[in-house]
């Protein structure tokens, strides 16, 4: 306030409390479910106004919110977690995480029936466990008999007992999450009846060889096996296993034979038939292959073999000729008509057994001898040959050749001649002949080689003169023969060429060549032939000979060169009549160029091109005017403006048609048309000075312009 006055405000204050801290209770925590538990009380730094916790804490348990205790009795199993209590006041406030646990009431009271005794092999009555409390899961220590199981669920032990087992106390345990108990039961298993007794069977044993074991098959323990009547001298039989093993020391007729299988249950048994038999004959050989020839008594073939009392048997029924002894064995006699090789199974047999011996035999011919053809032999393509007929001796021959003949020859298999008419050229080659029967063979290596026939009246188109450049009509042959091969001496003028194969020359001369002969040859494997071709070539005439034209030149300033355009080569210029003073001809190359010192009317100036085929002339029209004059017809008087210009011009003249031709100060052509108007407009033309002539009815004048932008 002053003497004036005074003014107020209203200011808002809040004082809070100091925010708790260092919050903390007993943790962990494990309760039983239905037991109430000691109060869990907090230690806290500050005033709490308030506590909370979370999640909800188990079922039966609570926490007061004014002083934080918790409390009660838990009623349902609850799993570890971690429950966070918060204390707050109006400063703010702490937490702590609280671990609980709520385990199950312990079972109790855990029996089953006991002792019990099963027998291996039937299901058994179920065991059922009585006991007091929630039952997470059973256990078992040691395991069961082996079959039977226990269901770790509901703790039956069920099942089939496979084994005998000796009595023995299993300890089941039933667990939940408050605790366990055990009970202790007494199982014994007793083994069941034997059965399905069976050996293999029947048996025939060779004496003097040791026998692979009878091993019984059986189902059931602790077994005793007995065997009657007893087993023949040398074999033996094992009481505990049933095994029947050893070497027969004697022959025995078929026997049967009965095993018993004991034991505490039960029994069960089975016959089993064995005999012993003499040893059967091995080793049974014969010499083998054989080839006999036929009309010729072989060297007997006897067998070579083991074993008594053998009588022998031979399948199928050896050639004609031939005789089999079925008391030795022995193949002899003379054989009497081919036979193709065959195999002949001869069988030693005993009481023991038998053995197989595969001797084969084949019967043939004489082999055939002294094969001979005429050899060697040059043929000739198209000409029908004399038949080659073999020399030799033999019966029953079939005749090969080997590698195929030459197109167009035949070969008889039956009686080997070789006959018909070549008709392909083939190089000289030797060819084998072979001569078979069933005794053997022969082979003749003769030779033959297929020719052309000589080529004759060989020709060309002869004399010719070409022209360089200029591609040629092809210069054919004209001969007669097959497969010809051409050559050609010396080498064409640069750009012919020759084939190999048909003797044509083709192409396309490019340089100058004097008249020449040149030799052709035509060869083929039955000879040759030759021509000679006389050929030159001369320069192709020139052509399209042109210069930039007409040409305004000015005195005192060097001309751009002017250069011809032509085709044609090997050429040299003239120029008539003589260029105005100062410009220079090159005759070499045709160039105009210089700089002209004399004014000059408009001339023609005529450019001949010259080389060995001839010439081409061109008219060059030259004007040279003063140095940077302008001349005008004094009949004929215009006006230009503005002058610099930049794109577009005016022109003042006499009325009628005004046409116009623009060049550079060097005489150079810029451009040219017909005014239509009183403007000329030239687009994108380069700063620079520019000579302006303009004509009208047959008088024209020149003015110089300078383009400036």
């Amino acid at each position: 306030a002053n003497s004036g006055g005074n003014a107020t405000f209203g200011i808002s204050i809040t004082v809070n409390d100091i925010a708790p801290s260092g919050l903390s209770y007993n943790s962990p925590n494990v309760f039983t479910k239905g037991s109430a538990i000691s109060a869990l009380n907090p230690t806290v730094s500050g005033s709490v106004l308030n506590y909370s916790v979370s999640p909800a804490l188990p079922a039966g348990l609570s926490l007061n919110p004014t002083t934080g205790e918790i409390s009660g009795t838990p009623t349902a199993v609850t799993s570890t977690a971690v429950y966070t209590v918060t204390a707050s006041n109006s400063g703010g406030n702490t937490t702590f995480g609280i671990s609980i646990t709520v385990n199950d009431v312990a079972p109790s009271g855990l029996s089953y029936n006991s002792p019990n005794v099963f027998t291996a092999g039937p299901n058994i009555s179920p065991l059922l466990p009585a006991v007091t409390g929630n039952v997470m899961q059973y256990s078992v220590s040691p395991d069961l008999p082996a079959g039977l199981s226990i269901d770790s669920f509901t703790g039956i032990i069920s099942g089939t007992p496979l084994f005998a087992t000796e009595q023995a106390v299993y300890m089941v345990t039933a667990t939940n999450s408050g605790g366990s108990v055990s009970f202790g039961i007494v199982i014994t298993v007793n083994p069941a009846a034997p059965s399905g007794l069976s050996y293999t069977t029947p048996n025939i044993f060779v004496i003097g060889t040791t026998i692979g074991s009878l091993t019984p098959s059986v189902t059931g323990e602790g077994l005793i096996f007995s065997i009657q009547p007893t087993l023949p001298l040398g074999l033996a039989f094992d009481t505990g296993s049933g095994v029947i093993s050893g070497t027969p020391g004697a022959v025995s007729p078929e026997t049967t034979y009965l095993v018993r299988a004991d034991n505490a249950s039960g029994s069960t048994s089975f016959n089993i038939v064995i005999s012993v038999i003499d040893t059967a004959p091995t080793v049974l050989s014969y010499p083998s292959p054989n080839t006999l020839t036929a009309g010729v008594e072989i060297s007997p073939l006897s067998p070579t073999t083991t074993g008594n009392n053998l009588v022998y048997t031979i399948s199928p029924d050896l050639p004609s000729g031939l005789v089999f002894d079925a008391a030795t064995g022995m193949i002899s006699g003379t054989p009497t008509a081919i036979t193709p090789t065959a195999t002949y199974t001869v069988t030693a047999t005993n009481s023991g057994g038998s053995i197989s011996f595969d001797v084969v035999i084949s019967v043939i011919d004489a082999a055939a001898i002294a094969l001979s053809y005429p050899s060697p032999n040059t043929l000739t393509a198209g000409v029908e040959i004399s038949p080659l007929s073999p020399t030799t001796t033999g019966n029953n021959l079939v005749y090969t050749i080997s590698p195929d003949l030459p197109s167009g020859l035949v070969f008889d298999a039956a009686t080997g001649v070789i006959s018909g008419t070549p008709t392909a050229i083939t190089p000289t080659a030797t060819y084998t002949v072979t001569a078979t029967n069933s005794g053997g063979s022969i082979s003749f290596d003769i030779v033959i080689s297929v020719i052309d026939a000589a080529p004759v009246a060989l020709s060309y188109p002869s004399p010719n003169t070409l022209t360089a450049g200029v591609e040629i009509s092809p210069l054919s042959p004209t001969t007669t023969g097959n497969n010809l091969v051409y050559t050609i001496s010396p080498d064409l003028p640069s750009g012919l060429v020759f084939d190999a194969a048909t003797g044509v020359i083709s192409g396309t001369p490019t340089a100058i060549t004097p008249t020449a002969t040149y030799t052709v040859t035509a060869t083929n494997s039955g000879g040759s032939i030759s021509f000679d071709i006389v050929i030159s070539v001369i320069d192709a005439v020139p052509t399209s000979l042109s210069y930039p034209s007409p040409n305004i030149f000015v005195t005192g300033i060097e001309i751009s060169p002017l250069q011809p355009s032509v085709s044609g080569a090997n050429i040299s210029y003239s120029v008539s009549p003589d260029l105005p003073p100062g410009l220079v001809f090159d005759t070499a190359t045709g160039i105009i160029s210089g700089t002209p010192t004399v004014a000059t009317e408009m001339g023609t100036y005529t450019v001949t091109a010259t080389n060995s085929g001839g010439s081409v002339s061109f008219d060059v029209i030259i004007t040279v005017n003063e140095e940077l004059g302008v001349h005008q017809d004094p009949r004929f008087d215009f006006s230009v403006w503005p002058n610099p210009f930049s794109d577009t011009v005016n022109v003042a003249a006499a009325s009628g048609e005004l046409s116009y031709r623009l060049f550079s100060v060097d005489g150079r052509l810029i451009g040219q048309g017909t005014i239509n108007g009183s403007q000329i407009r030239f687009n994108n033309l380069p700063d620079g000075v520019y000579l302006l002539q303009l004509e009208q009815n047959g008088r024209s004048a020149m003015k110089k312009l300078i383009k400036k932008d």
